[in-house]
């Protein structure tokens, strides 16, 4: 359903202990975690072609915001920013539409 992006070391600590918040508060929700390295590029093609809904990219920049980037692999829309403990009510209506 979802591939977590993971770009830098801290965002690497940092991205394990989201996805846990996340999985508990979507409980059956299947997120992927990136731990085979490599840059962001590679792993955004990587969550394509996982067949995850979405790609959730936590980077420097994401990191030092307090945000995550959604960006849907399926549908013709944008990506967004969410707050990380928004994340799970942005992906809830994602995930749904599949």
């Amino acid at each position: 359903q979802a591939y977590l992006v993971l770009a830098g070391d801290a965002a690497e600590r940092e991205g394990l202990r989201l996805a846990e918040q996340w999985r508990d508060a979507m409980p059956g929700l299947r997120l992927q975690t990136n731990l085979g390295g490599g840059g962001l590029k590679a792993q955004i093609r990587r969550a394509d072609r996982s067949g995850a809904a979405v790609a959730l990219i936590l980077g420097e920049d994401e990191l030092a915001r307090g945000v995550v980037t959604i960006k849907p692999l399926r549908a013709d829309v944008g990506q967004l920013h969410a707050a990380w403990d928004e994340v799970p009510a942005r992906l809830r209506p994602m995930l749904e539409e599949k």
